[in-house]
C-alpha cells in the first residue's frame, strides 16, 4: 500500500537523507572553487546521468 500511496500522492518511497549526506559531504566549498578555476581556463566539467523514462544517456 505504501507504493501505491507515493504514486498517487507523488510522495518519495524511500528517503533521500542519504543521498544528500553524501552530496554534501563530497561537494564541498574547496571542490567548487577548483572547479571554477578549471572553468576559468577554458576548461569544462561535464556530468553525465541517464534518463531512465526516456533511456537515453543526458549530459
Amino acid at each position: 500500500m505504501r507504493i501505491l500511496d507515493a504514486l498517487i500522492s507523488g510522495r518519495t518511497i524511500a528517503s533521500v537523507a542519504p543521498l544528500k549526506k553524501k552530496i554534501d559531504r563530497e561537494l564541498t566549498d574547496q571542490f567548487i572553487s577548483d572547479i571554477a578555476q578549471e572553468n576559468a581556463r577554458d576548461r569544462r566539467l561535464f556530468v553525465g546521468t541517464t534518463n531512465i523514462d526516456a533511456e537515453h544517456p543526458v549530459l
